[in-house]
Formats: C-alpha cells, structure tokens, sequence
C-alpha cells in the first residue's frame, strides 16, 4: 500500500521545510499546501485547480496557491511539491511552476517522486504560485487530492474547480457537483466553486469516448 499524503514544516535558523509523504494509492494528485504542525504563521488562503483533459492519455493540472505570511517578519520557506508514480501514471513529461506576484518562472530541482524550490515571504504580506504539469495516465481517469487541505485546521477561503473535456470525449464522471457548465464549441468546461472550503471527498475524474 501506498503512503498517503502528510505534511510537516520543519524548523531551521530562518527557513522553513515543507515535506510530503504518500499514504494511500493515488491516480493523480497536484497539491501545494502546508501542515502547519506548529505555528509557522504562513495561511494557506485559497487555491484554484483547472484539471484539463489535453488526450484521452494525458491531463494536464493547472494550481494556483494563494498564501498570506502572518507574522510580523518575513519568513523563507523550502517547498516538496510531489507526483504519484505508479502503473497507471508516469512521471510528469511537462512542468513549469511560477510566482505569479512578480511574473517569474521559479527554478526547482527535479527529484525521484517530485519537485523542489524555496520561496520567500515578506511579513504580512502574501503570495500566490503557479502550478503547471503535464503526465500520461492510463484507463482515462485522474484524481488530484484536496482532503489534505483539512490539515491545516481551518478551511480555505474559497475553492475553485473546473475540468475542461476536449472534443470526442464526454465527462462520465466528478466526485464534484457542479454549478456551471461552459460551452465553448465542442469543449465543454465544468466549475464547481466552494466558500468557504472543507473537503470531505477528493476530486476524481473519469471520461470516455463520445
């Protein structure tokens, strides 16, 4: 069996290290949150995933991390971003991760299960990154984990979702209602927006030929 997902920060002299393990099987999973196992003052605000269909073998996952530093000096952090590797999902072919509040790509170091990179907070102030990557998966299903949010102890602001399905493919299943549906000529484009955010269930998705 599998490890599922734990997070822990890890004190040093001025930084702080982010780790993940894995616990229970997973088919696809792209998350960026922190546990935070004593008070490290940075709050995991909000996130936005855009899960996007690209094949019938392929989907692509789009995060966005929004974090807010609440302490009063400015804090650094070590970040383990990790990706499920297993008979039904290779190792990311395509991944980009960018700090949206200065526009810039966020160099990283590509280990055996994940990624890497460190980040620096201002005190009180906040930051939001970008998450792009891109993997193979077999049996035309994905899954990105989202219960690991209930660690933080205090649900998200707000929680956006959607899944974008190509033409020739039809959504045959979400663990997610939604309450919007965009048609865009035949790409059909599904949301399901939560405020504020607990999760009970992960987000699972399922597609098939038309």
């Amino acid at each position: 069996m599998e490890r599922q997902p734990l997070y822990k920060i890890l004190p040093s002299a001025d930084s702080y290290f982010i780790m993940f393990k894995k616990i229970f099987p997973l088919l696809l999973l792209c998350t960026a949150v922190v546990f935070p196992s004593y008070s490290a003052g940075i709050m995991f605000k909000k996130e936005r995933i855009d899960a996007v269909i690209r094949s019938p073998d392929t989907l692509e996952i789009r995060g966005i991390y929004w974090f807010f530093n609440e302490d009063a000096s400015a804090t650094s952090a070590a970040i383990y971003y990790p990706f499920p590797l297993d008979s039904l999902s290779a190792y990311p072919h395509y991944i980009t991760v960018t700090r949206l509040t200065q526009k810039q790509p966020i160099r990283f170091d590509t280990l055996p299960e994940g990624i890497r990179w460190d980040m620096k907070f201002s005190a009180k102030d906040g930051d939001s990154v970008l998450v792009v990557y891109r993997q193979r998966v077999s049996r035309m299903q994905g899954r990105y984990i989202v219960t690991t949010a209930r660690l933080w102890g205090r649900p998200l602001q707000s929680a956006k979702f959607s899944v974008t399905v190509p033409p020739g493919l039809i959504l045959d299943y979400w663990s997610y209602k939604y309450d919007t549906l965009c048609i865009q000529g035949d790409t059909l484009i599904y949301y399901s927006r939560h405020a504020p955010f607990s999760p009970e269930v992960d987000m699972l998705m399922r597609w098939r030929y038309k």
